[in-house]
């Protein structure tokens, strides 16, 4: 479904709408035709769908009334900014699968608990990494805290592109995470075994998003490195 933005005739819209997109770039707003997405149900795709049945599920028939009314009014004070750049909200529900979705992924547990703080919190900029074709390796450097108990860091990684490429949109795959420990925390830099098989000169782009340990989660923040 497109999201527009109304104005004289139209001022902004983004998304899909039969068979056109509508997006923008730096030279201004564009269409393009719809490419038929395929379905091949490899074993990430199928374990996606299967988390999100789970958190789904949860939602429906493990959780109180009082903990769905929490994560409702997290969502009510929580502003998401869409793909036209307008403040909505999301659900309640939508919170829910989008906190505990990166637990499972993570192998974690999943917490009932809604934030009690509204709002999402600041990206996490405290990291650098780099790529090494020879090792087949990332090594992820970061200077933000690990000593806290329960806050949860999580790195994606996307198929590397060519060098020139300053903006990668997807796909990504969890490269690694980092779970906080007030006793033993971890420590930098954190070396991790590509995802995707890198080659010199390519551009290798990482995310990182931060699940505080009262499940409030930020938003992805994307650096890029040429793999040497």
């Amino acid at each position: 479904m497109a999201i527009m933005t109304p104005g004289p005739l139209i001022s902004e819209i983004r998304g899909s709408q039969g068979g056109t997109t509508f997006s923008r770039n730096r030279h201004g707003q564009y269409t393009r035709q719809r490419s038929n997405p395929i379905n091949p149900n490899t074993a990430l795709q199928i374990a996606a769908r299967e988390r999100f049945n789970t958190l789904a599920t949860y939602w429906r028939d493990t959780l109180l009334q009082a903990e769905r009314d929490g994560w409702d009014t997290y969502a009510d004070g929580t502003n998401w900014i869409n793909g036209v750049g307008q403040v909505t909200h999301l659900t309640g529900m939508n919170h829910f699968i989008r906190s505990n979705g990166f637990r499972l992924v993570a192998g974690a547990a999943i917490v009932a608990a809604a934030p009690v703080v509204m709002g999402l919190p600041a990206q996490e900029e405290l990291w650098s990494h780099a790529a090494d074709s020879a090792t087949q390796q990332i090594t992820v450097s970061y200077t933000f805290p690990a000593d806290v108990d329960d806050q949860n860091y999580y790195f994606y990684q996307g198929k590397p592109v060519d060098g020139s490429r300053k903006f990668f949109a997807g796909p990504w795959r969890l490269l690694d995470s980092i779970l906080g420990d007030s006793v033993a925390p971890p420590a930098s830099p954190l070396v991790a075994a590509s995802v995707y098989p890198i080659g010199a000169g390519q551009s290798c782009f990482v995310y990182c998003r931060r699940l505080d340990s009262d499940m409030r989660l930020t938003e992805p923040f994307r650096l890029s490195a040429v793999v040497t």
